[in-house]
């Protein structure tokens, strides 16, 4: 009997272990709070064995500890402080982090447990414990102790294996979910990039942007949108359950407060006119420029379809969830649960009792009969995959736990998740193909886009991919890629682009396609000829766009229509197509601006008479331009392999320091000889400056000018002011300055140096306009330039009070470059004033001249009024009496009437000599050779009797009165007929420049004047012969010399005395010349 009840109590005794078993499985279906499946497994198996404690220890440090994450009878404070060795030195006893379970009756002769604090301080006497997971990858230990000793016996060891493997269990589900979320964040990431819809809400909650697929989403428009709170009641929120949605649980409430982003909150929003749409929303926080929260951004995806799917499906799902059974060790059922009925007891004849593989034949050769023997043979709990025929048709994951007396099996619906996967799978492996395209450097572009338009066939199904560039403007459309067999579609084939499908792709926003033509309203789109013509039953296309500019169209068709409808995620693969291509064409464009560019700076450079290059911090030749090969003769096979050192007559130490202080400095500007290839060296300039590349490598860019001619010109100022300082020093009643191409003072000097208290110091080193008022400088600079300029001024200006007379010249090097400027001034307020006082007593001259013409006027006027009455009375007489009077009285009166006439002659000639000066015409430009020939003409008679030979040279053109300069010649030229002493008159006119004035000539071949003779002959009145001997007044050439001063000019006579007479009149050029 009393065995009876022994083996009566061990049977309850199992029974509850496996109730506690089924009900803890129970329970991990039930929740997802792994951390409290831990704390009720423990007080499960500290409850059944009975335990005085129990714990669940996590692996840690690499294994080598465990701790206590969950327990039942421990004091307060060591679940999540405690821990123990995992790992035992001694040989021959298993490490407690073993799958080996561990029992031991006396806890404090084994080493494994005589250390820990842990199990002194509670007084434990003996332990079982077994690993938690897999054998090969244990997460932990599970272990029951009490504080009396005790044996354990192998239910009690298999019922801590069961409990083991269903926390093992769970913790692996955990495990398992945790990498799909974090897979789904990897896939939402990737799919960001995609159109969907985007809405930036900002710090106070408030709609602030949203584009075009987000104001779709959201039923209204941006202006509206900037109404509405991100909880506003108008959207009439709900949550995945139909449920209201409350402040704080908006996914922006609970970025704000968090600070993290929401990924996948499912949100039902309504439309204005009532509709329900079901969103997907991603929300993720924005910071300002201190990190504090500045709104957040969502991304919206329309799974409206989707959530009635689900909703459709639910139903099922809730069965599948929890259903369990378990077997004996006959493989019989002993216990299914409403939901295990539910879905295996296909004819509701009740399966307990049954043997499985009887109940359902087709899993007699099954992975389900494998797994389920195997775990029953090893005692290990087993996970795994399975799909169920019909009438399920359907995926689950089944957790079996072995026990001796049977399994314990619980499943779970994963059809869906597979079908995730399996999508997944099949996305990561298209973008991985993709990437691997894109990145494939030994393929052209050309080879991309056909690969990418063979896999995008092989995504969509479909029979034609191609490429197209599109005109607008021009109706064009050409195919520049294809993949696929169509007759119609190929490298080169163009149409009408009005004609295509393409034209549906350039005026929808996003992209245009159908997978079915006749199922959709498409065919409202397409218009029947273009469908006649192309008889396209499947189309997605999208526009590329190429730097804001459109481009063409990627497309994808074919003549049969799909089975499905396109999904997003086949939308989202060709808009990442179309968006690599977009990219992939402006990159080129802008690479082959970039080429053109560089070209064009390298022509630029190349053009450039000064040295480029570009040097590395080893101090090697990067860059050049041809300005280097040509100055130092080498050629640029060996530039590629010259240090820098090379071309400069440094040591090696010197360059390389310099090159590190370049780069370290930034830039430098330094003078240095250059060395040519023949030892030659050429002085030049370098400002050198540390640029990054686009690479990142910091470089030096170095621009060499020569300046040879530079330093020369320094040499030689520095020698002209050697030269030119002790006349400077000296310089009388003056100064003198040199000057630079700045019109900068290098060097002064003289005894006016110093009008007030100016050293030279404060002279030497200012500009023109740092040393005088700018009314001055201004006055001063063009003198100063055109000195520069290789030009002599003369000039007067006023300065401190004083009247300065200026030079200013050119000072140049032995080639006769003008390499600097002289200035010379001195100080004439003196000769100013003198010249004043002149200028008054010539006033006064003037006027007493004018009183003495109009004196000579009224006297000439008086005295030729009686002399026209005597004239006139004699030649009454002459001819009344004339036949009475003797040759005396004949000759007598012809000596009266001859003398009136001389008389009229000497007065008309001292009338026009008084009013040379004032009776005169304004200048003009007068022509000599046309004046000299009225002249002639006026003289022709004369020229005639005289028998004259008159030869008139080129002439110029000279500045005065016409009238007076016709007298002027006249008179010379009547003289020289007259003077010719009986022989016929040889006569040359001639002309001769001087630096701003003429001097014409009139050389003739008469008689001559005596050298004592040359100023009395232009003396008025002054003869030098008789009366008889030759006529005339004796006013001529005095009123020739009047006529000469007047224009500024003079007139003189050579002659020997008997070799002729040369009359010379010097008269002004005109202005312009």
């Amino acid at each position: 009997m009393a065995t009876s009840d022994h083996h009566r109590a061990a049977l309850q005794s199992r029974t509850r272990q496996q109730e506690a078993v089924a009900a803890l499985g129970q329970r991990a279906l039930e929740t997802d709070d792994v951390d409290e499946l831990l704390d009720e497994g423990a007080e499960v198996v500290a409850e059944t064995l009975p335990a005085d404690c129990c714990g669940v220890f996590e692996a840690i440090d690499g294994d080598d500890e465990l701790c206590l994450r969950a327990g039942h009878g421990w004091e307060s404070g060591s679940v999540e402080t405690a821990t123990i060795p995992a790992n035992d030195e001694s040989d021959g006893t298993p490490d407690l982090l073993s799958a080996v379970p561990v029992a031991v009756a006396e806890l404090a002769a084994d080493p494994r447990f005589d250390g820990p604090e842990l199990f002194d301080a509670h007084e434990l006497e003996s332990g079982l414990c077994v690993g938690i997971g897999p054998a090969d990858d244990l997460w932990g230990v599970l272990g029951a102790y009490t504080t009396e000793r005790r044996e354990f016996d192998d239910h009690e060891e298999a019922f801590l294996r069961s409990v083991g493997t269903v926390l093992a269990s769970a913790i692996d589900t955990r495990r398992t979910k945790r990498s799909l979320r974090a897979a789904e964040t990897l896939t939402d990431r990737i799919v960001e990039t995609s159109p969907v819809g985007i809405t930036v809400i900002d710090a106070d909650g408030r709609n602030v942007f949203a584009n075009s697929r987000g104001e779709e989403l959201l039923g209204r428009p941006l202006e509206t949108l900037r109404s509405y709170d991100h909880d506003d009641d108008r959207w009439n929120l709900v949550d995945a359950s139909g449920d209201p949605i409350t402040g704080d649980a908006m996914p922006f409430s609970q970025v704000e407060e968090t600070g993290e982003a929401v990924y996948g909150e499912r949100l039902g929003i309504d439309h204005p006119d009532g509709t329900r749409v079901w969103l997907s929303a991603h929300c993720a926080p924005l910071t300002d420029e201190d990190g504090e929260f500045d709104g957040a951004v969502y991304s919206l995806e329309d799974v409206t379809d989707r959530t009635h799917l689900e909703d459709e499906f639910e139903t099922t799902l809730d069965r599948v969830t929890d259903a369990f059974y378990s077997l004996d060790d006959d493989w019989r059922f002993t216990y299914l649960n409403d939901r295990a009925e539910e879905l295996i007891d296909f004819h509701d004849r009740g399966l307990v009792g049954e043997m499985i593989w009887e109940a359902f034949e087709w899993t007699a050769d099954s992975t389900l009969r494998t797994e389920y023997e195997r775990a029953m043979a090893t005692q290990e709990p087993t996970s795994f995959e399975f799909y169920y025929p019909a009438p399920l048709e359907r995926w689950f994951e089944i957790n079996a736990h072995p026990s001796e007396t049977g399994l314990s099996v619980y499943f779970q619906d994963i059809s869906e998740q597979k079908a995730i996967e399996r999508e997944r799978e099949h996305n990561t492996e298209t973008l991985h193909r993709l990437y691997a395209i894109a990145s494939d450097q030994r393929r052209s572009f050309d080879e991309k886009v056909d690969r990418m338009l063979e896999i995008g066939r092989e995504r969509l199904g479909l029979e034609v991919g191609y490429l197209a560039k599109t005109d607008l403007e021009s109706d064009r459309f050409e195919v520049t890629h294809a993949s696929g067999e169509s007759k119609t579609i190929y490298p080169g084939s163009v149409a009408p682009l009005s004609e295509t499908y393409c034209q549906r792709v350039l005026e929808t926003d996003g992209l245009f396609g159908f997978a079915d033509i006749s199922t959709v309203d498409a065919t409202d789109a397409i218009d029947d000829q273009v469908y006649d013509r192309w008889e396209l039953d499947c189309y997605l296309g999208g526009e590329v766009i190429v730097d804001d500019e459109r481009y063409g169209t990627l497309c994808f068709e074919d003549t049969s229509p799909r089975s499905a409808p396109f999904t997003q995620t086949e939308e989202t693969f060709v808009e990442l197509i179309t968006q690599w291509v977009s990219y992939e064409l402006g990159r080129q464009r802008r690479e082959k601006h970039l080429q053109r560019y560089v070209r064009y700076i390298d022509a630029v450079l190349d053009t450039i008479d000064d040295v480029f290059c570009i040097v590395d911090e080893d101090g090697r030749l990067r860059r050049w331009n041809e300005t280097l090969p040509e100055i130092t003769g080498y050629s640029p096979a060996e530039l590629e392999s010259v240090h820098v050192s090379t071309f400069f007559a440094l040591a090696d130490d010197t360059v390389e320091r310099a090159i590190e202080h370049g780069f370290e400095a930034g830039q430098i500007r330094t003078e240095t000889p250059l060395r040519t290839r023949d030892g030659e060296t050429l002085e030049y300039e370098f400002v050198v400056s540390a640029l990054e590349t686009p690479e990142g490598e910091t470089v030096l860019a170095g621009i060499g000018r020569d300046i040879s001619r530079r330093k020369a010109r320094e040499r030689a100022l520095e020698e002209s002011e050697r030269r030119y300082r002790t006349l400077v020093e000296q310089f009388p009643n003056g100064a003198v300055a040199l000057f630079d191409e700045e019109l900068r003072y290098t060097l002064v000097g003289g005894q006016s140096v110093h009008p007030v208290d100016t050293t030279v110091d404060d002279i030497v080193g200012a500009t023109l306009w740092e040393r005088y008022p700018a009314a001055l400088a201004t006055t001063l600079e063009p003198h100063f330039r055109a000195a520069l300029d290789g030009e002599r001024r003369s000039f007067d200006f006023e300065y401190l009070d004083s009247h300065w007379h200026a030079h200013t010249l050119p000072i140049s090097d032995e080639d006769g470059t003008v390499f600097a400027g002289m200035m010379m001034v001195q100080d004439i307020t003196e000769r100013v004033r003198s010249k004043r006082k002149l200028e008054g007593l010539v006033d006064e001259l003037e006027e007493s001249n004018e009183r003495l013409e109009q004196f000579a006027y009224a006297a000439s006027h008086d005295l030729q009024e009686p002399l026209r009455m005597v004239s006139s009375y004699l030649t009454l007489v002459e001819r009344r009496y004339g036949d009475v009077l003797d040759e005396e009285g004949t000759e007598f009166i012809d000596f009266a009437v001859d003398g009136a006439d001389r008389m009229q002659e000497m007065i008309d000639g001292l009338l026009a000599y008084s009013r040379v000066d004032t009776g005169g015409n304004p200048f003009e430009p007068v022509d000599c050779e046309r004046l000299l020939e009225d002249v002639l003409a006026d003289l022709e008679m004369k020229i005639d009797e005289t028998d004259a030979e008159i030869t008139i040279e080129s002439l110029p053109t000279v500045y005065g009165d016409p009238g007076q300069l016709r007298q002027l010649f006249q008179n010379l030229l009547d003289n020289a007929l007259t003077y010719a002493g009986g022989e016929s008159p040889r006569v040359t006119v001639f002309a001769e420049q001087s630096q701003s004035s003429w001097t014409i000539s009139v050389r003739d071949s008469g008689i001559g004047i005596d050298p004592a003779d040359a100023d009395r002959i232009f003396e008025v009145f002054n003869r030098l012969h008789s009366i008889e001997e030759y006529a005339g007044a004796g006013i001529g050439l005095a009123l020739c010399q009047r006529i000469a001063e007047r224009h500024d000019g003079r007139i003189w006579v050579d002659s020997n005395g008997t070799d002729g007479s040369t009359f010379s009149v010097q008269l002004p050029a005109p202005l312009q010349q």
